[in-house]
């Protein structure tokens, strides 16, 4: 019992001096570089893109969805990995768009 008790609390040592020591050595020396926000026309057309984005991703999430629960009653459960990243896929990820997400976009287009 007292082996157990010591084992434990190496461990749980070890494995907290893990956590703390890893972002000291993971740190850069390197300057952050400095972040801008996004111009008005980069909102706007993000905006803009939103009106079809959004909607859209939701028709895709609901499909998703959909053939998610079909997956799974033909195969009667036995293929849900598949399905969940038919899910996954569908109703993962961005739900809008920002305005950073497209500054780049418009910073190549600019004359």
């Amino acid at each position: 019992m007292r082996a157990t008790r010591l084992l434990s609390l190496l461990l749980s040592l070890a494995l907290l001096a893990g956590f703390v020591t890893a972002p000291v050595g993971a740190q850069s020396s390197a300057p952050a570089a400095t972040v801008h926000p996004p111009s008005e026309a980069a909102d706007v057309a993000a905006g803009f893109a939103n009106v079809f984005y959004v909607p859209g991703k939701a028709l895709t999430c609901a499909g998703s969805a959909i053939l998610w629960v079909a997956i799974l009653g033909i195969t009667l459960g036995t293929r849900y990995e598949d399905a969940t990243h038919i899910a996954a896929g569908g109703c993962g990820g961005k739900w809008t768009v920002q305005g950073r997400d497209l500054e780049p976009t418009l910073q190549s287009a600019a004359p």
